[in-house]
């Protein structure tokens, strides 16, 4: 019996070390940072974290998932992806938690890219006409005045630090999920740099990246 009793509090003892240190492991995705802190989102929710390190705070609890976020130059706010209402949607929180704003209403396809400055998000969305209806849009986070951005196909994005070039893909997987091995045909991504504000069509970078591959059957 002292056996039994004692194996019991042995196990229920080695119960407790192992959830101790499940405690510490999780899917952590889309890490977000400034010089002090760190955004992240993990089992659907977003997480707050000194870059110091310590003890990361939980900031949503809704049932839906919020992924992607985003910090603004300052610091202060969160613009992240979410689809409380339904449709996924972009929304803005600040960054020591609090209710969530939604930013856009593109009835679905609209995703965070990125901030222009403390007052304008960048984020991409499907309510496009187009052989491809994809588009860069930036919305004033005060007015919610949206602005096209002049690029026609234009999907993941990233600013350059001063804010003063956007380098965004055309096509590839994010479009259209084709995971066919060496790929060179219409819709292979491409990489293109534009200058933010300009009239000129953006550069391809790599432009001659790669050469078409013909399968053998057709080689001469």
């Amino acid at each position: 019996m002292l056996k039994s009793v004692a194996g019991m509090v042995g196990g229920l003892a080695l119960m407790g070390v192992q959830a101790a240190a499940a405690q510490g492991v999780g899917y952590y995705q889309a890490p977000a940072f400034d010089d002090q802190t760190m955004v992240f989102s993990s089992e659907g929710d977003l997480w707050r974290v000194p870059l110091s390190g310590g003890t990361a705070q939980r900031l949503t609890t809704h049932p839906e998932v919020e992924t992607d976020p985003v910090l603004s130059p300052d610091g202060s706010m969160i613009a992240f992806d979410a689809s409380y209402d339904g449709p996924g949607e972009v929304y803005l929180m600040p960054v020591t938690g609090g209710a969530p704003k939604r930013l856009t209403f593109e009835g679905g396809g609209a995703e965070v890219r990125g901030w222009i400055d403390d007052s304008h998000v960048l984020f991409g969305s499907v309510n496009a006409t187009g052989t491809v209806p994809q588009v860069l849009r930036v919305i004033d986070i005060n007015s919610g005045a949206i602005e096209n951005v002049p690029l026609a196909d234009a999907n993941e994005a990233a600013l350059s630090d001063d804010g003063s070039q956007l380098f965004f893909t055309r096509f590839g997987l994010s479009m259209f999920n084709d995971n066919a091995v060496l790929y060179r045909g219409g819709r292979m991504a491409q990489l293109w740099r534009y200058d933010m504000g300009s009239e000129q069509e953006a550069v391809r970078l790599a432009a001659d990246f790669g050469a078409p591959i013909r399968h053998p059957m057709y080689w001469q």
